[in-house]
């Protein structure tokens, strides 16, 4: 009987670790009217039953909504403002307790007018009110979502915006509007530029993450467009300090074909949804575009603080569409993992190292991830025929194989000595499986690829002297080594100080 049970259980494990992951549908809630698109989302046990409901603000022509849905996605309370705008109404929200009262901070544009509006949610009455106009700008095309730094008497909130605006020159801008509430009274306090996209706050840390963005294009016979991202800490004080931490900026000429320089799409935060941050650190993604070097993916993880670049990388073996939406998920047990979504396929990258740990096609591709107050995660689609959205959860642990896991089996002791170096180092590594296209591949912080050596089977270490493959002495500063090996690959970061 034993002998069998240590079958039964051996077979067991075996299957589990070939698993993919799995996505089980929970329940799904309609729009209430043809033209609504979710603006954005929240869980709230909004009848005090200890059952979280899910609070959906929506946006329109000359209106906004917000709507909460039972987890049955049956409509439990709908609310319409009506706005003279002329366009659509783009909109933010935030529940929150204070003073043993839930209320809501509700902000929306009319035209090129910010409103933001404080409520008492359960009666849905306006407590008080601002405005601020962006005289400059012809329209707010989007909120962020929006951070309250503490729930006490006096509180604080980041409200991020992107604004346009259309004439020979057009720019676009990220803001952040900081509000201040005391006694149920708004205050405008200041406004941030280049930030507000996104942002990331942990309580345990006194900085704001967020990061932004800003574009100019000019008009003419081929339109040109300069596109900079921003990465920064704004302080948790009344007027912020900021503290910039990565800044890419790229060039387009909107000619046939389009012509690119450095140029940077889709520049995201990957660890949402995050209880280890303290351990891991945050984790961004970008791509950039660049008619002579290609499509580079470019994976960067900092520690908690920011004081340290703790990887790179720029493999990826999901194809080069934007990533929709990503969020923090155990794997094997081990919480150090981030799983993000392109397209109908995923992929899961170890935060530790940012090696990718498994791949796979999948039958959702979520726009949004978000926990409720028990640390579950809800994936959301919008569902055919765009009538309404579906709603999954995992449908079991995630588990990954020997075969995919290339943290334990790909590569052992690849380091480089010494560390920083000058003006030559030695990268030393074993490997598993060779195969005969193995290399070692040297890029820079932009992810150029600065030099490739060609590895032998019985080779266990190279030298660099810090030249490029024309032998020019490259510059001091942070590199990258990378060894390939087959679908396997690892990273580590040297110093060369000159």
């Amino acid at each position: 009987m034993k002998k069998l049970f240590l079958l039964f259980y051996i077979f067991f494990l075996a299957v589990s670790l070939f698993s993919e992951v799995n996505f089980e549908h929970v329940f799904g809630f309609q729009k209430i009217a043809s033209n609504d698109e979710i603006a954005h989302l929240q869980f709230y046990d909004y009848n005090d039953d200890g059952i979280d409901e899910l609070i959906a603000s929506y946006s329109g022509y000359e209106y906004c909504r917000i709507v909460c849905y039972s987890l049955e996605g049956d409509t439990l309370q709908s609310y319409t403002l009506q706005i003279d705008s002329y366009d659509t109404v783009s909109n933010s929200f935030l529940i929150f307790d204070q003073d043993n009262e839930t209320k809501m901070l509700f902000t929306y544009n009319a035209g090129n007018t910010i409103k933001y509006e404080l409520y008492d949610f359960d009666s849905f009455s306006i407590l008080d009110s601002l405005e601020y106009n962006f005289y400059n700008y012809y329209r707010v095309n989007e909120f962020s979502n929006i951070i309250i730094s503490n729930t006490n008497a006096d509180s604080l909130f980041y409200i991020g915006s992107r604004l346009s605006n259309l004439g020979s020159v057009e720019f676009e801008d990220t803001f952040t509007s900081k509000i201040s509430l005391m006694n149920n009274q708004l205050d405008f306090v200041e406004l941030i530029n280049d930030y507000g996209l996104k942002y990331l706050y942990y309580p345990e840390y006194e900085t704001i993450i967020s990061i932004g963005m800003n574009s100019i294009s000019t008009v003419g016979a081929w339109p040109c467009t300069t596109m900079e991202y921003n990465l920064g800490l704004l302080s948790n004080d009344l007027y912020s300090t900021i503290q910039p931490v990565l800044s890419v900026q790229g060039n387009a000429e909107w000619s046939y074909p389009a012509l690119y320089e450095d140029y940077p799409v889709n520049y995201c935060l990957l660890t949402l949804n995050d209880d280890n941050y303290i351990d891991y650190g945050l984790t961004l993604y970008y791509r950039t575009l660049d008619s002579d070097d290609g499509t580079i993916n470019h994976y960067r993880c900092y520690n908690s603080n920011f004081s340290e670049l703790l990887w790179y990388s720029n493999d990826s073996n999901i194809n080069n569409y934007y990533i929709r939406s990503s969020t923090c998920v155990p794997v094997n047990g081990e919480n150090h993992f981030v799983m993000y979504f392109r397209s109908n396929q995923l992929e899961i990258r170890d935060r530790i190292n940012g090696n990718i740990v498994h791949f796979q096609d999948t039958s959702i591709t979520p726009f949004e991830i978000i926990k409720n107050s028990n640390s579950e995660l809800f994936f959301f689609v919008e569902q055919e025929g765009e009538t309404g959205y579906d709603v999954y959860m995992l449908d079991g642990d995630i588990q990954v194989s020997a075969e995919d896991n290339q943290i334990s089996i790909a590569y052992h002791e690849l380091k480089n000595y010494p560390n920083p170096f000058n003006p030559t180092t030695t990268i030393s590594f074993s490997i598993a499986d060779y195969t005969k296209n193995t290399e070692l591949v040297i890029y820079n912080l932009k992810g150029q690829e600065i030099r490739q050596f060609s590895i032998s089977d019985d080779q266990h270490s190279i030298v660099w002297n810090g030249t490029d493959e024309n032998n020019y002495s490259v510059s001091s500063g942070i590199y990258f080594y990378k060894l390939r090996n087959g679908n396997y690959t690892s990273t580590k970061k040297m110093i060369l100080l000159k």
